[in-house]
């Protein structure tokens, strides 16, 4: 993997990727023209593959390559944030969410 310079799929092992510091590009689930929400960071929270949004904005995987291949400075700079990204996913990190959202005064009735 240390010789990887991009992945593109989705779901754990673009996440898995990305947190390697491997910059991931979204696949689309049955896509035949190599099209593309963008890089992982860029998809809403939790989401790691194809989005549901009826109206996100589609890239060619083309397209996100080459502005992978630009600039070293860029390139860096998508590794990061995809890495911080990938770090949402981590189950500590998912947990730790839960128990704040779940100790919202709205739902923190449920839990007692």
């Amino acid at each position: 993997m240390p010789n990887t310079f991009c992945f593109v799929g989705m779901g754990v092992s673009l996440i898995e990727a990305a947190g390697c510091g491997i910059p991931g590009i979204t696949a689309k689930i049955n896509d035949q023209l190599g099209l593309t929400e963008g890089f992982l960071h860029q998809l809403p929270p939790y989401e790691s593959g194809e989005s549901f949004s009826a109206d996100s904005e589609l890239y060619s995987v083309q397209a996100q390559i080459e502005q992978l291949l630009s600039s070293e400075t860029r390139y860096h700079k998508v590794s990061k944030h995809d890495r911080a990204k990938a770090n949402e996913f981590e189950s500590n990190h998912v947990m730790e969410k839960f128990i704040k959202e779940a100790e919202v005064e709205k739902y923190a009735f449920r839990l007692h």
